[in-house]
């Protein structure tokens, strides 16, 4: 699942929390599991085939068609869904006759090709809102160097100025963290830990 494997103590944790919800929290989720990100915990219940109260409202329906027809990506659907995984928004897209397979936009090439150094190919598909998959064909397409390890990654840091940026972006409810992530080159996660204070935490 990328990452540290997860313990069973934490699978069992999870499927019992996820049993107790009528629509998930992952703000919840990812509380109780301090060690696992949003989108770890989605992939985990999606992986492991955790059931889910999975009825969809109508309103969701609704902003899953929306967005849909504005470009969003799953991984850009599951922050104004936030109680849908992304295999049950993958899932409904299909059902709904909404699935599709973009091609890359020049601005997203340009971008990945100043960046991919920095990255590894699982946090650049988290950047840009891909697949493993269609992030790695991309990458070996034009042949671009891929960060390999966590020193040449650390490398990539914002300075105080472009987080604080990204703090005032954010507020303004206009940016996602994908888009964020993708102006300034780092991961969402990057982007999660600093609009919630828990990076960069002189930065007001």
């Amino acid at each position: 699942m990328g990452g540290k494997p997860w313990t069973n103590r934490e699978i069992c944790k999870l499927r019992r929390l996820v049993s107790e919800m009528q629509i998930l929290d992952f703000d919840v989720l990812a509380e109780a599991l301090p060690r696992r990100t949003k989108v770890a915990i989605s992939q985990a219940i999606t992986r492991k085939g955790i059931p889910t109260k999975n009825n969809w409202t109508y309103e969701e329906e609704k902003v899953l068609k929306q967005t849909f027809k504005e470009g969003y990506s799953i991984y850009q659907q599951m922050e104004v869904l936030p109680g849908r995984t992304y295999g049950a928004i993958r899932c409904k897209r299909k059902h709904l006759g909404l699935m599709t397979y973009d091609r890359w936009s020049e601005h997203d090439i340009e971008t990945l090709k100043q960046i991919s150094k920095w990255h590894s190919v699982q946090e650049l598909a988290d950047i840009f809102g891909r697949s493993y998959l269609g992030t790695y064909q991309i990458i070996r397409r034009y042949n671009l160097p891929v960060g390999r390890d966590r020193q040449n990654r650390d490398k990539r840091k914002l300075t105080d100025f472009q987080a604080k940026e990204i703090k005032i972006k954010y507020k303004t409810g206009k940016h996602s963290f994908s888009s964020l992530a993708r102006e300034y080159g780092v991961t969402r996660s990057t982007i999660g830990r600093i609009t919630t204070g828990e990076g960069y935490r002189d930065i007001k």
